[in-house]
Order: C-alpha cells, then structure tokens, then sequence
C-alpha cells in the first residue's frame, strides 16, 4: 500500500509499506479521507516540534497524520465496540497512521463515532478534532462573552461549540480576511482582525471584558487574553505553543483568572463527547464541510502540508483523497 513517511522532521517521502496485519482484536481501516493538521503535521515539517518528545511511542520513520475516517473492512472477532466489517468511523486520536491507505486500530485505546449516512468522508477526516475542541468548547456557560483568539480549523470549530454551549456573543480574532470571513459565516457575532486593529482596544470598547478567552492559536500572544478578560474569567488553553507562553502571573492571581490547561479528560468521556459532537454534524448544528478549501493527492502530501504551514492565509483545511 502507498503511504506518507515521515523519515524525520522536515523529510516526508510516498512510498510502498506492507499493508497492517489483521488479528482478533483489531480493526482494520481502509482509509477514504485523511486531513492534514495544521498544527502537529505543518510543525513536523517545518521541524518546529520535537513529536517524538510529545509521543514517545513514536518513532522515525512513520506514516504521517492522525486525522483520517474510512470503512471497516476487518474486524477482528475480539474487538471491542461491538464493530462491523461496512462501518464508517472516524476515532480519536491515534498519532500516526493516516496518510496511507490501511490503518490498524485497536479501538479499547480510542474514541470511535460510527458516522451517520449524510456525514461524508471528508467530513469524518476533520471530526477526529472533536475529541480534543469539544473538551473545550463545552467549558462555555450559558449566556457567557467569549473570545477566540485564532481561527483555524480548530478555532473555528470552537465558535461553532462556544455558540452551541450557550453563548450569548462569540468574538473571533485572526489575522486572515479568509479565515475571519468563515467565522462569521459559520456563526460569529465579530471578529476583530489582529493585523490591522488593537485587538484588546476593539474589544473593551465594543463589548466590555468578556467571560471566556479561548486560546486557539499556536503564537505566543503574551499578556493579550489577560487585557479583554474579566475578573475571575476563564482563560482555555487550546493551541500548542512550542516555545511557551509568556503573560503576567500576578495579574491572574490577583483577579481570579482560571487557567485551563489541555490535560484530556476520561476517554469515555471523549466517547461521549465524539458522539455528541457527530449528532451534531450530522443535524447540520456543527457544519464542518465549510472548513475545507483544499482537496490533494496522496502524492502531494508534502506540497499540502507547506500550504498549511507557510500560506494560512490561502487555505483552512486541506483534505487527502486517499481512495
């Protein structure tokens, strides 16, 4: 089978791999759609982040990606989940494996939605984000300001959900026109454009310190969510940061900032929340299809993984058709 190796950071080649090896306990994957993570895949290649430090199950070399859906086609007679060969899934989170065409899962480690019949696969590669936004996301009370600070595929998803929990006014923040625009369209009271406003200044003028800061980008934005957040707000940690944040821990101590950090809940509590989160695509209240503007090759993997990484402004979400 084809697949997309990442031989080390900055080094990815296409080539033939012996397919997985089916046993009783496993499922075996045939993969229709893999999506590229604009985070983890665009730092890998730019060899901004240390994966093997973040997994140390990993190695290189490996298939790349971790974001894929397809089609049950083994499954093996003690596996767990009760699984069909002809099921459509997407799963979280298995750090590897995805650009290819087979994937292995032993799904007692995983969160596995079995997709309705109007989710397409290309919607199900992007919904193994879920497991890790819908964690946040659901933090927003009812009737709550909130800020989302970057609006990526995984800010943008967090609009949608911070309006779903309850939120009485979602505010987006970015600095490109195309991702702004898809806030707005996808549900966004505002958005401030970071590259061309004073952010903090927009924000206190228009809407007053807000409730909730959802740190969703991977820049360190220093002491920025501390300027628009209220006394004893919420600030959401969801974008990686791999040289740190660096922001004025007095100033949470003293007005009662609550920090929440990415440590991940319970799988089975991201069971719940992957089949919550895939009722809700399949009802139309989290609309996924809008995030994606690119459509490669298994072949072109590399050229995919450089728009995310140098071109944001061109592109949100970049989707391989495998099969």
């Amino acid at each position: 089978m084809k697949a997309a190796i990442f031989l080390g950071p900055s080094e990815i080649v296409v080539k033939d791999v012996p397919e997985p090896k089916p046993d009783d306990r496993n499922l075996i994957l045939k993969i229709h759609r893999a999506s590229i993570c604009n985070g983890s895949d665009s730092a890998v290649l730019k060899g901004e982040r240390d994966i093997i430090k973040a997994h140390p199950e990993l190695k290189f070399p490996m298939i790349g990606g971790h974001e894929c859906s397809g089609e049950i086609v083994h499954a093996g007679k003690h596996a767990e989940g009760g699984f069909n060969i002809g099921d459509r899934i997407a799963f979280w989170c298995k750090a590897e494996g995805a650009f290819t065409e087979y994937n292995d899962i032993y799904p007692q480690y995983y969160a596995i939605a079995r997709l309705s019949s109007n989710i397409s696969y290309d919607e199900g590669s992007i919904m193994e984000m879920l497991g890790s936004t819908m964690c946040r996301g659901t933090l927003v009370e009812l009737g709550e300001t909130v800020v989302v600070l970057g609006l990526g595929p995984a800010g943008l998803l967090l609009v949608q959900e911070a309006k779903i929990s309850g939120a009485s006014k979602v505010i987006g923040v970015d600095m490109c026109k195309l991702r702004l625009d898809k806030a707005m369209e996808l549900g966004a009271d505002a958005v401030v454009d970071a590259g061309k406003e004073n952010v903090a200044k927009v924000i206190n003028e228009k809407f007053g310190r807000v409730d909730d800061v959802i740190h969703a980008t991977g820049k360190n934005l220093f002491n920025l969510p501390l300027e628009i957040i209220k006394d004893r707000g919420k600030l959401i940690m969801y974008g990686c940061v791999d040289e740190g944040i660096t922001f004025d821990s007095n100033y949470c101590l003293y007005h009662g900032i609550d920090i929440i950090g990415f440590k991940m809940p319970y799988l089975d509590r991201i069971r719940e929340l992957m089949a919550f989160g895939e009722k809700l695509v399949s009802l139309g209240r989290l609309k996924i299809k809008p995030l994606i503007t690119h459509h490669i090759k298994l072949e072109g993997i590399a050229e995919g993984i450089k728009m995310c990484a140098y071109k944001p402004g061109e592109c949100i979400k970049v989707v391989v058709d495998i099969m």
